[in-house]
């Protein structure tokens, strides 16, 4: 996390605002209003505490309507992904894969593919079996995407996890990465369906209601 990120956590901390949800808005805040203000920074050798107190403004402005659309951009990114890990091809075809079935790790590879462009913020996705081993994924940058054995064996009774956000260099974007379990028809925990998020939609919540002069003077 770079000293500019830190500083932006360390203000969110002091607002009550660091959940894993508010853990976005600090990468969402880096990206879309550090830059403008860093370069102020250079231009006009303004002092970091006059560029700080423009960006805890920014955050009191925001936070509380940024939270709840966050809130619910995360939750339907949960929801769709659950969806997709209950979906027969799954289990199915993991089931067959397990069995040494090459045919299943392709139709499997298809699904993943499917799921992923129906989704604009999903930069990739991956199934692992029930003791955590890589089965197929739909191809994309999936670095970033992992959570320990411990936390992937939680999904034998939970129905998601997510993970820290964080900055994707080979992305150039803020991600998140999220897991839901895939079960059989019985409800036994098989393995897990993980994607990699892009946080593009949490920014674009910030730079709509920032206010229009943020970072721009009195002009």
């Amino acid at each position: 996390m770079t000293v500019w990120q830190e500083t932006i956590a360390r203000w969110l901390r002091e607002f009550h605002l660091d959940s894993i949800r508010n853990q976005m808005l600090v990468f969402a805040v880096v990206a879309t209003l550090v830059p403008p203000l860093a370069v102020t920074v250079v231009s006009s050798r303004k002092s970091r505490r006059s560029v700080g107190d423009q960006i805890a403004q920014e955050l009191r402005g925001t936070s509380t309507q940024a939270a709840w659309e966050i809130d619910q951009w995360l939750g339907d990114r949960l929801r769709d992904l659950r969806v997709a890990a209950t979906a027969y091809a799954v289990a199915e075809n993991l089931a067959r894969i397990q069995g040494t079935s090459g045919e299943a790790v392709g139709r499997l590879r298809e699904y993943l593919n499917s799921v992923r462009e129906r989704c604009p913020d999903c930069e990739g996705l991956l199934v692992v079996d029930g003791r955590g081993r890589f089965v197929a994924s739909s191809g994309g940058r999936m670095s970033g995407v992992q959570f320990s054995q411990d936390r992937l064996n939680g999904l034998r009774t939970s129905d998601a996890l997510v993970g820290e956000a964080y900055w994707d260099t080979g992305l150039g974007k803020a991600a998140i990465a999220l897991a839901a379990p895939i079960r059989q028809a019985d409800g036994k925990y098989v393995g897990a369906l993980m994607a990699k998020i892009n946080l593009r939609a949490v920014a674009d919540v910030l730079q709509r209601l920032a206010p229009r002069d943020a970072g721009g003077g009195n002009g």
